[in-house]
């Protein structure tokens, strides 16, 4: 088929597929309330050549700017703020208050009050955890510390810390039902300027 009537073909399809979605724009999470991208682009693959696949790909991208600009505002995606990792003067504070107790109930206690306002990478957790000699209580920390970390697919890494196979089904059965990290907090929409807090 040529390339002039593939054109309005691909510009019926989405057109459709923003009408069918509409009213579902409140239950599915996409990249925008009302276009189902991840379907329009699926369908890429199946026009016949790759000018074509570029021109289809050229409309999607024109649609979703004029589709948002269009959206009213509170419908509009919010920005996520991915949550950051201790800075390293955080952790040197963090690891001055470890070395000041001597216990290592002690030292859990301060990482478990520290992961109250702090995120942590993999690598963070492994020098704080490293610090307490009894698996037991590592174990513990690394139940109190895995809701916080950001790169959380690494945290098998850590299992070295704990080589006991008890202690590692230990932590395993504490972090399978444990809660995800908490959302990251979101910046505050401009129509919230002024409002006060409930």
């Amino acid at each position: 088929m040529r390339l002039s009537l593939w054109v309005p073909i691909a510009g019926v399809i989405m057109a459709a597929a923003l009408t069918g979605h509409a009213k579902e724009a409140s239950t599915q999470a996409m990249p925008h309330p009302f276009l189902p991208m991840d379907q329009l682009r699926a369908f890429s693959p199946q026009l016949p050549s790759q000018e074509v696949r570029q021109k289809y790909a050229t409309l999607l991208d024109a649609l979703l700017v004029q589709a948002i600009a269009h959206c009213p505002r509170n419908l509009q995606p919010t920005p996520q703020v991915r949550p950051r990792p201790a800075t390293n003067a955080e952790m040197v504070d963090i690891d001055n208050s470890l070395r000041t107790v001597k216990t290592d109930a002690g030292k859990l206690m301060v990482l478990k009050v520290a992961a109250r306002n702090h995120h942590f990478s993999v690598e963070q957790v492994r020098q704080l955890v490293s610090q307490i000699k009894s698996m037991e209580i590592r174990t513990q920390s690394l139940v109190s510390l895995h809701g916080r970390v950001i790169d959380g697919k690494r945290f098998h890494a850590l299992l070295y810390l704990i080589p006991n196979p008890d202690h590692q089904m230990q932590l395993f059965k504490a972090t399978e039902t444990s809660p995800s990290p908490p959302p990251a907090e979101r910046p505050p929409s401009p129509s919230a300027n002024g409002a006060t807090a409930d």
